[in-house]
């Protein structure tokens, strides 16, 4: 690849212009990757550039510096040593850069402008670094206006009228030196649009460049950049800029994800980008979807992984990206997909070229994402980046050894991800993949890298299926029936499915071939083969986005449920339920939590090691921790737990939206079936007899795993008889801790699901009204009392009254909450502590 510096005093003593173009080829060829076919017609012309002179200006600034020695830090702090050792980031000098261009071969012709961001400090206080965004790409064109060079946004696809189209800035270079057949300008900035894209309130205070190359071979000029904004954050850029020809150069057509063009486009969910365009001589509002030009045959959609990935995980890596040719093989017998192993040396993250995968194995990481750049007028992409963390295992670590989830680190994620715009657009990310919602399983404490790696290569798997173009597809699940043995456990792959479901996906561990989910072939056909593959016989499957499982507008879709599992959610829901209650439950391979307390004596490890009374205490100490996590993990913990089965199903008291039924399905019993979860839920003070005698037993054989102990042995009478007691109680005493402090805890998120949607209203008819039925549970938090008497706790009445603000206008509210204020008013002048009268003075205001 031709590296940041292009010997100027060469190019001058060239003879022509097309002998510096063939030097340049020349010079890149034994280092960059070969050339798609795409870039064939686009390469035979003149590279847009002919040379580029970069000199080094400054020493890395502060700013630079600390982002440098941030992402040092954050390298170093991998979460198992025996990952890789840390790698030392250094801050890259300041740079400016002559480029000449090639006058003939820029003015007069479209290009496409791209950003991605690399790296960034943004959310480095909280842990988490916002990093590996494909910001996306613009058509652009050269105008010159004085002595200035100036690329402007020229987004056609973004208006109504094909007229009067706004150009933007983009950049802008003072010329330096020009002829008849070339310009040279100074480059010595960041694009301005980067400045903005964080939010106007948090504008840039300055730029730099960091690198400049010009790649021949398609005419790709890179540009590494760097934005310093006015709060002292720093975010690194990857800026390109090539021939628009150089991506769609013979290229098919747009497919259109609209069914009044396309067909296919009722009957999948593809990943779109909404435009303005002509159609069928109309100029209207319509979408395009977004894919890789197909390749041809002997040729692949490739892939990389960053360097700092630890050898063990590759072969993991390689089967989640592998694992969409078991399609192209049953339809092409060829592979469409390659993963080509680590990123060659030399090659920058958002180097349009190039998918990567960007692992990391910092501690704190805990959300997969994707995101890609495309041509906007036909959806054909030319890069996909993937963030990748390790480190959900880690949150999986800290569960089962301290017995609690920490969930902070996604919403920091989230919230930086939310904040991006570009040109006064959102930056879609198209899928944020939340770890701490797959990390959380018993098996990964027993052999966590394996359930690593399987966590990792099913992500993946899911990730590249978003690159590829897929929409997410949340009714895929409902393909699975596990009560009837070989039932597939979804149709896609692009549902969000239960870690231990999802299994299925792959035929062994080490495997990337797996069963064919149908609806995953079927999309397929329609991006990369023109639908050949599909017959007139062949099912047509339901598929729901983001978009429906977000919507109340018109009713809520019961099926179009994140992470459920099972053909019926609500059926699902009970049966989670039952797992909790009843020893007998299960749902597949997955037992009750009294099945699982049962087997906890393995929490304990080998009892030979305990010699002495602190590593007994150090035992009890892990076992109740992990005993606590079993509970949690049942109730409260990860999207397999009660907590988030019951609130995701609490929409569906709501009105269905027309035709979300299918046949065979009974809606008022489904949501009869929730309805009664949800009132055990709202009752639920004790597990049940039978799960409390579950863990009670427990007692019997931590008994006997106490006295096989060495220190048993060796102990006073009375020591012994003190640790037996502590250990007959010890399960049984967590299993009521926890039902003290977890159950309201979960409760608290169920109510807060009750809110009113005036677009969704709660289902009414002759023999049951939900939204009465939601207000008698208000009612009970707020005026009334558990069954036993027992008051609900702050935090569940402060729900309750959150969730009350949203009947605004009902009667029966307004007098639910006159009630609620005189009970509170009542309670202020008896509070306890100053911080409980304070509590209760904040509930107040709450129900004004």
């Amino acid at each position: 690849m031709l590296r940041n510096l292009v010997e100027p005093n060469l190019f001058r003593s060239l003879a022509t212009k097309a002998i510096a173009a063939a030097f340049l080829a020349a010079t890149a060829a034994g280092c960059t990757k070969p050339a798609p076919a795409s870039l064939a017609a686009a390469s035979a012309k003149a590279p847009t550039v002919v040379s580029v002179e970069t000199r080094n200006v400054a020493s890395p600034g502060a700013a630079a510096m600390k982002m440098a020695d941030l992402k040092t830090a954050r390298a170093s702090r991998s979460m198992d040593s025996k990952l890789h050792a840390a790698f030392t980031t250094t801050a890259s000098p300041i740079v400016a850069s002559k480029v000449t261009f090639d006058r003939t071969a820029i003015m007069n012709r479209e290009f496409l402008y791209g950003s991605d961001l690399q790296y960034s400090s943004m959310g480095e206080e909280d842990g988490m670094l916002l990093q590996s965004l494909s910001i996306g790409h613009v058509t652009a064109r050269f105008q010159i206006i004085g002595d200035r060079l100036q690329l402007m946004a020229e987004e056609k696809y973004r208006f109504e009228s094909d007229i009067n189209i706004p150009l933007r800035l983009l950049h802008e270079w003072v010329i330096v030196n020009q002829t008849a057949s070339t310009i040279t300008v100074d480059v010595v900035t960041a694009s301005p649009t980067l400045a903005g894209l964080f939010g106007a309130e948090n504008p840039a205070r300055s730029s730099w460049v960091r690198s400049v190359e010009f790649v021949p071979q398609g005419s790709y000029l890179l540009v590494e950049s760097s934005v310093e904004l006015a709060d002292g954050k720093v975010a690194e850029f990857m800026e390109s800029l090539f021939p628009r020809e150089t991506l769609i150069g013979g290229t098919p057509g747009p497919i259109y994800d609209d069914a009044s063009v396309e067909p296919m486009a009722d009957r999948f969910g593809f990943l779109s980008n909404s435009i303005w365009d002509s159609v069928n001589g109309v100029r209207s509002k319509t979408a395009i979807a977004q894919r890789f030009n197909p390749p041809a045959v002997g040729q692949t959609i490739d892939w990389y992984v960053t360097p700092n990935i630890p050898a063990e995980f590759i072969p993991a890596v390689k089967a989640g990206v592998e694992g969409w040719n078991r399609y192209s093989q049953k339809m092409w017998n060829r592979d469409f997909i390659s993963f080509k192993g680590v990123l060659p040396a030399g090659v920058k993250i958002g180097d349009p070229r190039f998918n990567v995968i960007n692992w990391d194995s910092v501690a704190d990481a805990s959300s997969a994402y994707e995101s890609q750049a495309s041509d906007q007028a036909t959806g054909i992409q030319s890069h996909s980046l993937i963030y990748l963390p390790y480190a959900w295992v880690k949150i999986g670590r800290e569960f089962w050894e301290r017995g609690e989830l920490t969930q902070n680190r996604t919403a920091t994620l989230k919230a930086s991800l939310d904040q991006v715009q570009f040109l006064g657009k959102k930056v879609e990310v198209r899928c944020f993949n939340d770890g701490a919602l797959l990390a959380v399983h018993p098996r990964m404490k027993m052999d966590a890298d394996t359930f690593s790696k399987d966590l990792l290569r099913g992500t993946l798997f899911h990730e590249v299926g978003h690159a590829l173009g897929l929409a997410h597809n949340f009714k895929g699940s409902t393909s699975w029936d596990p009560d009837v043995p070989g039932s597939i456990f979804t149709y896609s792959i692009m549902d969000y499915n239960h870690y231990e479901a999802e299994g299925g996906a792959f035929d062994d561990p080490a495997s990337a071939t797996g069963p064919l989910l149908e609806y995953d072939r079927q999309i397929l056909s329609v991006l990369y083969n023109e639908a050949k593959d599909i017959a007139a016989t062949d099912a047509e499957l339901p598929h729901c986005d983001d978009s429906v499982a977000d919507s109340k507008a018109g009713g809520v879709d019961p099926f179009c449920i994140r992470y459920d599992a099972g053909k019926d959610p609500s059926v699902f829901l009970q049966r989670t339920m039952s797992l909790i209650q009843d020893p007998n439950a299960s749902i597949g391979s997955t037992k009750s939590l009294a099945a699982a307390a049962a087997k906890s004596i393995v929490y304990l490890g080998d009892a030979a090691e305990v010699t002495s009374e602190t590593e007994l205490r150090t035992k009890m100490k892990m076992f109740k921790a992990q005993m606590s996590a079993l509970i949690q993990y049942y109730v409260s913990a990860g999207a397999q737990g009660l907590s988030y089965m019951m609130s995701a199903n609490l929409r569906d008291l709501a009105t269905f939206k027309a035709g979300s039924i299918p046949n065979g399905f009974d809606p008022i019993e489904m949501r009869a079936r929730i309805a009664g979860t949800m009132e055990e839920v709202m009752t639920l003070e004790q597990f049940s007899p039978a799960t409390q005698t579950a863990f009670s037993k427990v007692g019997d054989d931590m008994t006997i795993w106490l006295k096989s102990t060495p220190w048993y042995g060796a102990a006073a009478q009375t020591a012994q008889a003190e640790s037996e007691a502590a250990m007959k109680t010890l399960a049984g005493e967590t299993l009521q801790s926890i039902s003290k402090n977890i159950v309201p805890r979960v409760r608290a998120r169920q109510i807060q699901a009750l809110a009113r949607t005036a677009t969704a209203p709660f289902f009414l008819t002759t023999s049951v009204d939900y939204e009465t039925k939601a207000l008698s549970w208000l009612e009970r938090v707020l005026v009334k009392a558990l069954p036993s008497g027992a008051s609900y706790t702050l935090s569940e009445r402060v729900a309750a009254a959150q969730t009350l603000a949203s009947f605004k206008g009902i009667p029966q509210a307004a007098n639910l909450k006159a009630a609620a204020r005189t009970r509170v008013e009542a309670e202020i002048p008896l509070a306890a502590s100053a911080e409980e009268r304070e509590a209760l003075r904040a509930l107040l205001a709450l129900l004004q």
